[in-house]
C-alpha cells in the first residue's frame, strides 16, 4: 500500500450525534490522498455502529483495548500514522472542503513550518454559528511564523482540530499526559522550538462549542495547566527563572479568561509595576531574538497597549493610591504614547459628562 500524503487523525468517544457530519466532511475533501485514522476509545453509544457502516478504503478503524483517554489515543494514532502530514480532527467538528488542499499546499511550499493551523468559526450543538468571545475582538492576528512564536509564549494559538503537523518534526515527541487539559498547547510550544508555526487566515473548520467539554467542566484545571506551560516557555525564552508572582499577574492580564478579558478578582501578592517590568523585558527579548516583520511588531505593540490598559483598570479597582501613582510613573517613562492617549480619553470623557444645573 502506497504511503498517503496525509493522515487525518480523529480520536472519538461517544460522539454519535455529530459523528456522521464530521466523517462526511473529511471524506468530502477536495484533496483525496489521505488515510483517515479513527481511534475509537471504547465508545458505549452508537459510535462504533456508525463507523462500521462506512465503506471507504481511506478509513482505518482502530479500537482501544480499554478506555485510555484523549492523550493516549492521540499517541496511539501518531504511532500508527503513515502520512507525511498529520491533520487533527475531532468527532463533532466539520472540515470545510478545501481544508486539506490549502494546508498541504502551504506545508509543501514552506518546509520550515512544522505546525500549521487555520482560522475557524464556532457552532453550537445545532450547528448554528455563535460568537464565542467576550470583549470587542482586536484587529486580526497575523498567522505569520514570527507572530505565532510570540503568541505561543502565552496561549494556544492553533486550535487543536485545525492543526496539521509535519510528522518528521515529531520524531521522539508526543502528547504529554502530564499536561492533560492543555496537551495541545504543550505540544505546540515544544514543536515551536523545532521549526516554524503558522496559521492560515482563511476559515477551514467549524468548531463545535461543547457545554460538557473540558474547557467548561475542568476550566480551573485547564487554566492551571495553561499557566505551567506559559511559565515554562517564558523562563526558557529569558534563559532565567521568572518570578511566580509576576508571571501570575501577566497570566491574568495577557491571557483573556473572563468575559471582558480582564481579571475580576484580586490577584494575591500582585505587584503591577514589577509585573510590567517583566512583561517589557519579555517583549524586548522577543524583538531581539525573533525575526519579526513590521506588521508583527505592530500587532505585538497593540497587544501591549491592551495589557497596559488592563493593568490600569485593575489598579483602579484593587490597588492603593501609591501603587496607582507608581504605575502611572512607569507608563510616563516607558509608554508615553499610551499615557498621553489615556489622558486625552479621560479628559474627553469628563467633557462629555452632563453638568448639574
Amino acid at each position: 500500500m502506497s504511503q498517503p500524503r496525509v493522515t487525518v487523525l480523529m480520536p472519538v468517544f461517544n460522539v454519535e450525534k455529530h459523528l456522521r457530519a464530521a466523517v462526511d466532511s473529511v471524506l468530502s475533501q477536495t484533496f483525496s490522498d489521505f488515510e483517515f485514522l479513527i481511534i475509537d476509545d471504547c465508545s458505549t453509544d452508537g459510535t462504533a455502529g456508525i463507523l462500521a457502516a462506512y465503506d471507504d478504503p481511506r478509513i482505518v478503524l482502530a479500537r482501544n483495548p480499554q478506555n485510555l483517554g484523549i492523550v493516549a489515543s492521540l499517541n496511539r494514532g501518531i504511532a500508527r500514522a503513515r502520512g507525511e502530514y498529520i491533520a487533527r480532527m475531532d468527532g463533532d467538528d466539520i472540515c470545510l472542503p478545501e481544508r486539506l488542499t490549502a494546508q498541504v499546499a502551504y506545508m509543501d511550499a514552506n518546509p520550515a513550518v512544522v505546525l500549521l493551523g487555520t482560522k475557524y468559526t464556532h457552532i453550537d450543538d445545532d450547528g448554528q454559528f455563535v460568537y464565542h468571545g467576550g470583549e470587542m475582538p482586536p484587529p486580526p492576528e497575523p498567522g505569520t511564523p514570527g507572530y505565532m512564536r510570540w503568541s505561543l509564549l502565552w496561549m494556544t494559538s492553533v486550535q487543536h482540530p485545525t492543526a496539521m503537523i509535519r510528522r518528521s518534526a515529531l520524531a521522539d515527541m508526543q502528547y504529554d499526559a502530564a499536561y492533560f487539559t492543555a496537551e495541545d498547547y504543550d505540544l505546540w510550544a515544544r514543536l515551536s522550538h523545532r521549526g516554524q508555526v503558522a496559521r492560515l487566515q482563511q476559515i477551514h473548520l467549524h468548531y463545535r462549542v461543547n457545554p460538557a467539554g473540558i474547557s467548561t467542566t475542568r476550566r480551573q484545571q485547564q487554566l492551571d495547566t495553561h499557566y505551567r506551560i506559559m511559565h515554562r516557555e517564558l523562563c526558557a525564552l529569558m534563559d532565567a527563572p521568572l518570578s511566580e508572582a509576576d508571571t501570575r499577574v501577566l497570566f491574568q492580564m495577557v491571557v483573556p479568561q473572563q468575559p471582558k478579558g480582564a481579571p475580576q478578582e484580586v490577584i494575591p501578592g500582585a505587584d503591577l509595576v514589577a509585573a510590567l517590568r517583566t512583561y517589557w523585558a519579555i517583549r524586548r527579548r522577543c524583538f531581539a531574538v525573533f525575526l519579526l516583520q513590521a506588521e508583527e511588531r505592530a500587532h505585538i505593540d497593540r497587544e501591549a497597549d491592551r495589557v497596559l490598559r488592563r493593568m490600569l483598570a485593575y489598579a483602579r479597582a484593587y490597588s492603593g493610591g501609591r501603587e496607582r501613582l507608581a504605575l502611572r510613573a512607569w507608563l510616563m517613562r516607558h509608554a508615553p504614547g499610551l499615557f498621553v492617549r489615556l489622558a486625552g480619553e479621560f479628559i474627553r470623557s469628563k467633557q462629555r459628562r452632563p453638568t448639574g444645573t
